[in-house]
């Protein structure tokens, strides 16, 4: 099957490359030959697939706005083009005078401006991405972005639920590239396109896309739905659309601009970054434009992603270059979700995978999962869900999830259980040891009506002074979400042979319980290995369950994975100096016994008991 599907993707590959106009032989008019004054002609689509041209007037020339990198400034001047002033989605259509290439267009003048004022990247600096084809191997080889280690966020899904969405925000920005601009320019935003995703989903994400230039709309696919779709026939010219593609299937996000220049496979387009990551390698598809939304903020393209057509393989300052006919890498994803109410829905997409996006794939998929999980809903309510699947790995251990969740708000178990997946993938993909290929994500959620949240309300118990072997009773009064309050009773034994002294008891959910492991005992999150973080990964506590930890205070350390505790004063400051080259993090205490009970909340909360143990 698998050969037979390659067969078809050289025969559709030869097919691309004999309908694809190569225009290398266009002429260039070089920077130096450009004069005020002049009369220009750009090409873009407005709508559907037919070409349109628009007349420009070259005003003069922005020089070194970084080091030997020059902006031309024209006035757009048609009246086709005047209603809609400069179009987010025009990045990289081409600009001629006298049928020569002069550049692409690639960057506006301001908000609200009276006249559509707009910004040529000239055609030299474009050409110069062809150059780095020479060192990409090198540059992808050195490529890779690296998250503090610790793992200890991904233990707190529920209390710290701000600060991950804060962190996956974050860590976009810091890489991300953004071309230091002339006062008063702004980098054309890409139209970034998505399809099957529902409105309240794209208003809650669409203030971090905006920071980093990329104007959010809603669009479609027109046959991205297959596992292994063909590889577009729709020819790819200069002044067509093209998208790059994140991801692809039953939902879309693709970032949509312009074809400048093509030269045999070779396809130059936006005249400015994509995300300005280098070296990459990310799916690329033609596009048809539905039509050109007129606005006096800011006029967008429309647009439908056709099948994928090649690769990028450069994101540059001047724009970007892909190849078409090569197969880019994609992550199978398979999303599956019931309830009570509805059959089965299956949702498959398949996500761009590349180390450039390491950074932004973890909100992708939070998108992705929450988008998919709303819209199977098709209504508001109140829901528990329970998560199970997997992130399948090749050539190590799969994650795995099993974990339940709930909330007192409407589509929180939503939130919860996606944000569950996307910091995972976090930690999983910005480690600092390996740059693991995901096989494929294979997610089950099954929800209920309800909300079965709950909050540990209370401790009692029956003494605070006992000696080694004696058991202390619990009663644990939890309060489900509008219920009455229900009291569960346990026990915990002391082992038999316990030193006279102060201990501490801790009763709470998972996610009380590991808060306080980390400020405890910050070096057990800390992998050593990739192996390990997948060991740390696989370890979170479950929600709907209590623990019961018996912890005696102690003065440690733990060096690499190792746990250190009751070491003399002497020997401790020895390990703890700073002449000790091993990883090192102190301990305060250290858990004695732990009991696990199941039950049917998400819990959150917990408390901390103090207790004697006397002489024996």
């Amino acid at each position: 099957m698998k050969n037979f599907l390659l067969y078809i993707f050289l025969f559709f590959h030869f097919l691309v490359l004999s309908t694809t106009a190569a225009d290398s032989n266009v002429p260039i008019m070089p920077l130096k030959d450009i004069r005020p004054g002049m009369h220009a002609v750009g090409r873009t689509i407005l709508s559907g697939t037919d070409i349109e041209e628009f007349e420009l007037e070259i005003i003069e020339f922005y020089r070194n706005y970084i080091p030997q990198n020059d902006i031309i400034l024209a006035r757009l001047t048609s009246p086709n083009v005047l209603k809609t002033g400069v179009v987010s989605g025009m990045s990289g259509s081409p600009v001629f005078i006298d049928g020569k290439l002069i550049g692409a267009l690639a960057y506006g003048f301001g908000m609200f401006t009276k006249d559509p004022i707009a910004g040529i990247t000239p055609i030299e600096q474009m050409l110069d991405i062809l150059q780095r084809e020479e060192v990409r191997a090198q540059e992808r080889m050195l490529m890779g972005t690296v998250l503090d280690s610790s793992v200890s966020m991904a233990y707190m899904i529920l209390s710290e639920s701000d600060k991950i969405d804060a962190l996956l925000v974050d860590v976009f920005k810091q890489h991300f590239f953004r071309t230091s601009l002339p006062a008063g320019f702004n980098q054309l935003p890409l139209a970034f396109q998505f399809s099957g995703f529902d409105n309240r989903v794209l208003n809650r994400f669409s203030d971090m896309f905006n920071q980093m230039g990329f104007k959010l709309v809603q669009g479609g696919t027109s046959s991205n739905r297959a596992a292994e779709a063909p590889i577009s026939t729709i020819p790819l010219v200069p002044g067509g659309a093209l998208s790059g593609v994140l991801v692809a299937g039953d939902m879309g996000i693709s970032g949509v601009g312009t074809i400048t220049y093509i030269d045999g496979n070779k396809v130059l387009a936006f005249g400015h970054p994509f995300f300005g990551s280098g070296a990459v390698s990310i799916p690329m598809a033609p596009a048809k434009v539905l039509t050109t939304i007129a606005s006096s903020y800011s006029s967008y393209k429309m647009t439908e992603d056709g099948p994928i057509a090649g690769t990028i393989h450069q994101d540059r300052n001047s724009g970007i270059m892909g190849i078409i006919g090569e197969k880019p890498n994609l992550i199978p994803i398979k999303l599956r979700y019931q309830s009570p109410f509805q059959e089965q829905f299956e949702y498959n997409f398949r996500m761009a995978a590349d180390k450039s996006l390491n950074s932004l794939t973890p909100t992708i998929i939070l998108m992705t999962l929450y988008n998919a999980i709303s819209s199977a809903r098709k209504g508001d309510g109140q829901f528990d869900t329970h998560l199970s699947g997997k992130i399948a790995l090749s050539n190590y251990d799969d994650i795995i999830f099993d974990n339940f969740y709930a909330g007192k708000d409407v589509g929180e178990d939503v939130a919860l259980s996606a944000r569950d997946v996307a910091i995972t993938s976090l930690y999983l993909l910005m480690n600092k040891f390996n740059t693991p290929k995901i096989e494929h994500i294979d997610l089950n959620f099954q929800s209920q009506i309800g909300s079965k949240a709950a909050e540990i309300e209370q401790v009692w118990y029956d003494k605070s002074s006992l000696k080694p072997g004696e058991s202390i009773t619990l009663n644990i009064f939890i309060r489900p979400y509008l219920r009455p309050v229900q009291k569960q009773t346990h026990q915990i034994k002391l082992p038999d042979h316990l030193d006279p002294g102060f201990y501490s008891v801790l009763v709470g959910s998972g996610d009380f319980i590991s808060r306080l492991e980390v400020a405890l005992s910050p070096g057990k999150f800390q992998p050593y290995n990739f192996p390990h973080l997948i060991k740390l990964l696989n370890q979170r506590r479950k929600n709907n369950q209590l623990y019961i930890q018996l912890r005696k205070p102690t003065e440690g350390t733990t060096i690499g994975n190792q746990e250190f505790s009751q070491l003399p004063p002497s020997v401790l400051s020895v390990m703890n100096s700073k002449k000790t080259s091993s990883r090192r993090n102190y301990i305060r205490d250290v858990p004695l016994v732990e009991q696990v009970q199941p039950v049917d909340w998400m819990l959150q909360g917990g408390h901390w008991i103090r207790i004697q143990v006397l002489q024996k």
